[in-house]
């Protein structure tokens, strides 16, 4: 009886983990950003926004490439919200004018 117990208990738990769809990553990527300092001014500017930063679960700000300049804001969006790339795009810019957010890549469609 046991055994059945907690092996129903052990299905339970592992169907509710394989059910359960995690918060989609955006990754979106920025011109401009060659530094440490330039990621804590963007993430000031996006990253801590109150009005941006209720649609986030999570953000962060890295250099993806010093020598090209290439930056990234890796965003984890509530369930239930939208990217807003136009206030996210105006916010890079105002953390400085040298910081450009790319458009970002369109999703492949997915043929059924």
């Amino acid at each position: 009886m046991k055994k059945l117990i907690f092996s129903l208990i052990t299905l339970t738990a592992a169907f509710a983990l394989a059910t359960a769809a995690p918060a989609e990553t955006t990754d979106l990527i920025v011109e401009g950003v060659h530094c440490t300092g330039c990621t804590k001014m963007i993430s000031k500017k996006v990253c801590a926004d109150p009005k941006l930063s209720e649609s986030f679960e999570s953000c962060g700000v890295t250099v993806v490439d010093a020598k090209k300049q290439i930056g990234k804001i890796s965003l984890r969006l509530k369930e239930g919200k939208t990217l807003d790339t136009v206030a996210i795009a105006a916010a890079v810019k105002t953390a400085g004018d040298n910081y450009t957010l790319q458009a970002p890549a369109a999703k492949p469609e997915v043929k059924k």
